[in-house]
């Protein structure tokens, strides 16, 4: 757990948690996001089937 190894990254997340996150604690974030795979039609219509869209 990542938190739990790195004080600084277990305030940020507090921080969130509380909404009393800084410009720079989302900018940080962000830098850490990773692109999510694009579904297909095909793919997409059967998650919204499952999903009772």
């Amino acid at each position: 757990m990542k938190q739990k190894d790195d004080m600084d990254f277990a305030l940020l997340l507090n921080r969130v948690r509380i909404a009393k996150h800084t410009d720079k604690d989302i900018e940080f974030l962000k830098s850490r996001e990773i692109e999510q795979p694009k579904l297909s039609q095909k793919h997409s219509s059967c998650l919204c089937t499952e999903l009772s869209c």
